[in-house]
């Protein structure tokens, strides 16, 4: 039997390093005016900032140059695995509803009831803003169109959609989300 090689390649290593620090990263592109309150945008942004300086440093470094093209794939896993995981912290801090009811809390300073929670959710934007904000997704998706009042599910991706979710929900025994 063989011996495993534990080892670090220099392209694995500054992809670890690099992915862990992708929160500096999405920092400053946070700050950027034209993004604001666009988080799937700054957030592609900050993955495309670590990949290309990791690629730049591998390709111009030559203790990290890769020793092949699986050390290129390994390393593109990294930054991917690194990238998931600030992406499932990232998605609840930025769609953290229930968390944010805490900070409505919080800024109140006092034991407010449900109707002041709900006045003071997000900053005064109240909580039809969650509707307003998920409704607003699916149209710019192209998955619903409003017409005045009314919305409709859009033919074919917005029925496509809908129905593989049913389906999901269906088959995996899940009762329906809300």
């Amino acid at each position: 039997m063989g011996t495993v090689d534990f080892s670090l390649t220099g392209t694995l290593l500054a992809a670890l390093i690099i992915g862990a620090l992708q929160p500096f990263f999405l920092w400053p592109i946070t700050r950027v005016r034209a993004l604001s309150g666009r988080n799937p945008v700054q957030f592609l942004w900050s993955v495309v900032a670590v990949v290309a300086l990791w690629l730049v440093l591998i390709l111009t470094l030559s203790p990290l140059k890769p020793q092949g093209c699986a050390d290129v794939i390994v390393g593109l896993f990294a930054l991917s695995g690194a990238a998931l995981l600030y992406l499932e912290i990232w998605g609840l801090m930025s769609r953290g509803y229930t968390l944010s009811i805490l900070i409505a809390m919080l800024d109140a300073k006092v034991p407010v009831s449900p109707d002041e929670i709900a006045r003071r959710y997000r900053g005064g934007d109240g909580l039809d803003w969650i509707m307003r904000h998920r409704l607003g997704g699916l149209e710019g998706a192209g998955m619903v169109e409003r017409d005045g009042d009314r919305i409709t599910l859009t033919n074919p991706s917005g029925l496509f959609v809908a129905r593989l979710y049913a389906l999901c929900i269906a088959v995996l025994g899940l009762r329906k989300t809300g």
